[in-house]
């Protein structure tokens, strides 16, 4: 295996465990919570995480991807234990993705369509990688903490322990 790819999977490894346990941190209450009207709810943000896990094998081993052909399971009502339940899911397919990636395909040109139209043309595939996949889920990520931080729940320490962890040793 080559040494771009076992790094990305390491990457991503570690990622999606720290997604997992945010996803296990949300309280069923909290789904519905938005912080303003016009931005997302816990629960929509947890839906485009868990489309962004989708969009790997469209974007790892082609040399185009079509939105208009992508779409997530994650209703608009659904419980957190059916949000897990397809972030699980996908995180394997997206794993998937990455190991029956050609490596030496990196620097091929890529673009983002939907149908007919190029929201992103032609560019390198590892800058695709590396910014519309995951630091878009970091992004979100992000976001999703800081909701569930406003209504006062606990979240988990991604990177190292919290600041209330830490108050607790």
């Amino acid at each position: 295996m080559y040494q771009l790819k076992m790094g990305l999977l390491r990457e991503f490894a570690h990622e999606a465990k720290g997604t997992k346990s945010l996803f296990q941190s949300i309280p069923q209450s909290a789904l519905d919570y938005r912080s303003q009207p016009h931005l997302w709810s816990i629960r929509d943000l947890a839906a485009h995480i868990i489309s962004i896990y989708n969009w790997y094998d469209g974007v790892f081993n082609s040399d185009a991807f079509d939105l208009s052909l992508v779409s997530s399971n994650a209703s608009a009502n659904a419980t957190v234990e059916e949000l897990n339940l397809e972030l699980d899911a996908k995180i394997e397919n997206a794993t998937k993705a990455i190991e029956n990636w050609d490596e030496t395909t990196y620097l091929a040109p890529w673009k983002l369509v939907h149908g007919d139209h190029i929201l992103i043309p032609e560019t390198a595939k590892i800058g695709i990688i590396r910014g519309m996949l995951m630091s878009h889920l970091y992004h979100h990520r992000g976001e999703m903490i800081a909701h569930l931080r406003t209504l006062g729940h606990a979240v988990p320490g991604l990177y190292g322990p919290t600041f209330e962890q830490m108050q607790s040793k």
